[in-house]
């Protein structure tokens, strides 16, 4: 189902009626208008790629894939349409996402609980067939995606377009120690959440991510800029 007319065609319904399960709707800058999730892991993949400074662009259910052939479809009803009646039974497969790099590399993600590949093994094998077909899949779990990771992510998308006062700037920049506690910035500096956070996002201030969740105590560094901490997802 296409949700918004700038989005893109997406290459599988990702959610239909009766299904327990919930969808999500969500806007982010590196995909076209409001896409749809199957999960909210996925959602928050998608929320991670739009921090990740390496990631250009991402597309949800980009395609379809008859792992039988290897051959590639624009959706899954075509596939299925175009064998319809000849007794050939392709074997459909649709990616969570591709995601388009800066450095021009594409990979396709799919994005799964770690309990339902218990029940469906098969997709262990989802690399391997991809990588015989000259192309990368990676799978995310949310034993990679943990709930620290997955909050920080949250919490940090929704200043992706804000900035921090010019002033906030020159007093981090004149800071001596290069280690210290968000809250020493928001205390002794007297500065915003807005300064902290967006300072964050745009390479001023580096955090581990996975060290747990982002709050007064967590430790901070001055990163000049640089956003390797930014990079959640081993792309």
């Amino acid at each position: 189902m296409k949700i918004d007319s700038r989005a893109e065609i997406p290459a599988r319904q990702a959610w239909r009626r009766g299904q327990k399960k919930k969808s999500h709707f969500l806007s982010t800058r590196k995909a076209k208008g409001v896409i749809q999730t199957e999960s909210g892991l996925e959602a928050s993949f998608a929320f991670g790629c739009d921090l990740h400074p390496k990631v250009k662009a991402i597309r949800p259910q980009p395609c379809t894939f008859d792992l039988k052939s290897g051959r590639v479809y624009r959706t899954k009803a075509e596939l299925i349409t175009k064998f319809k009646g000849t007794g050939y039974k392709p074997k459909p497969y649709t990616p969570d996402f591709e995601v388009i790099c800066f450095d021009g590399r594409r990979l396709f993600v799919e994005v799964r609980h770690s309990r339902l590949l218990k029940h469906n093994e098969s997709t262990l094998l989802l690399p391997n067939i991809f990588r015989s077909l000259g192309l990368e899949l990676l799978i995310v779990t949310d034993q990679f995606l943990a709930r620290d990771l997955v909050h920080n992510i949250r919490s940090l998308h929704p200043y992706i377009q804000r900035s921090p006062t010019d002033e906030f700037l020159r007093n981090l920049s004149s800071l001596e120690p290069e280690t210290f506690r968000l809250e020493f910035l928001l205390k002794e500096l007297g500065c915003s959440q807005i300064d902290v956070l967006s300072s964050i996002v745009l390479g001023h201030i580096s955090v581990d991510l996975r060290a747990g969740m982002l709050r007064p105590k967590s430790v901070g560094r001055l990163a000049h800029g640089e956003k390797s901490h930014l990079e959640i997802f081993p792309l």
